[in-house]
């Protein structure tokens, strides 16, 4: 017996001896640090998701405006101009890449739990969210997971760490969080947007040239839509929808048959939240330039401040001296 044990601890020094050497060789490799670069927790099947729970979780939790959505709501608000809008800085942009509507009301139903004080619900979308498949995440542990007096970190990585997640997410971490020119960099305001810069920003052809609209919507989506909107009439709070619009080039080369299909949803979301005393605005009552832009959908820095100014000053028309400049406007009224 005494051998046995004393063959079993060689075996396993000399294994975790093996694990450092190789973690180690694997880190300098990469050119990545153990800490800095450490992924997210593995939360959910969206590595975008995992990335904004993990902003969130030391955020305060006296949020009084929340936006939702997929990257329409990641990248579309501009968070100075919302901010100066609705007058608080008690805000937090909860956008993630992909999420469609069921993922939006089930993070929903956890987001007011961990924010009593949310008072106002904002969504950037697009048809493209009622067109993209169902995220998988659990529900349950991400909310104590954001309540850091339910929830050890150092308990989750320890229990509920998944190795293959880890390695295969490493260099990528280091890459979204530093790689500012390029359409996965999730590198947060201190509200959790992510605004593409559009100067020296590496826009593919690819990603310009393809339309973001399929033949078919999903219609289970708009179900989900209605919940939310129920949930928010239930519970005092105020649903402000965005309609995010497509370049002007894009949407000039649109048939009838597409042009019909963003005119029913248009139709459909507004009817809908008009049913629940809620707000809807849309951008595409206008043409927007295509240098707005980094693809089809998605806008620049720029873009970002004029189409949220142009939402808020639609939602609450000022007196133009007193209307929501865009941060450009206010450069140019400055010199």
């Amino acid at each position: 017996m005494k051998r046995f044990i004393q063959s079993f601890i060689a075996f396993s020094l000399f294994f975790l001896s093996l694990s450092l050497v190789l973690g180690v060789t694997f880190l300098e490799y990469h050119n990545l640090n153990l800490i800095g670069d450490l992924p997210p927790p593995n939360l959910s099947n969206s590595f975008s998701l995992n990335e904004k729970l993990r902003f969130l979780r030391d955020k305060p939790k006296d949020a009084e405006v929340i936006a939702l959505g997929s990257s329409m709501t990641l990248n579309n608000l501009n968070s100075e101009v919302l901010v100066k809008a609705l007058g608080t800085n008690k805000y937090l942009n909860v956008g993630a890449w992909g999420a469609s509507f069921t993922d939006n009301y089930q993070l929903l139903k956890v987001l007011g739990q961990t924010y009593p004080s949310m008072k106002t619900l904002i969504i950037s979308s697009n048809l493209i969210d009622f067109q993209h498949g169902v995220k998988s995440a659990d529900y349950k542990v991400i909310a104590d997971y954001l309540n850091p007096s339910k929830f050890r970190i150092d308990q989750y990585y320890l229990y509920h760490a998944n190795m293959k997640y880890f390695v295969n997410n490493y260099p990528y971490t280091r890459l979204v969080r530093t790689h500012s020119q390029d359409y996965f960099y999730v590198g947060f305001d201190n509200f959790g947007a992510v605004n593409l810069d559009g100067e020296n920003f590496h826009i593919t052809k690819e990603r310009w040239e393809l339309a973001f609209l399929n033949d078919k919507v999903d219609l289970e989506q708009y179900s989900y839509l209605d919940s939310i909107s129920s949930y928010c009439r239930n519970r005092g709070i105020k649903l402000i929808f965005c309609q995010n619009s497509y370049r002007m080039k894009m949407k000039q080369r649109f048939d009838e048959k597409r042009l019909k299909m963003i005119n029913d949803h248009v139709e459909k979301v507004s009817s809908m939240l008009a049913r629940d005393h809620h707000i809807f605005v849309d951008a595409g009552e206008r043409d927007w330039d295509d240098g707005l832009f980094v693809d089809a959908i998605h806008l620049n820095r720029v873009g970002t401040e004029q189409v949220t100014a142009y939402w808020f000053n639609k939602i609450k028309p000022l007196p133009k001296n007193e209307q929501v400049l865009t941060l450009t406007q206010v450069k140019v009224s400055m010199n």
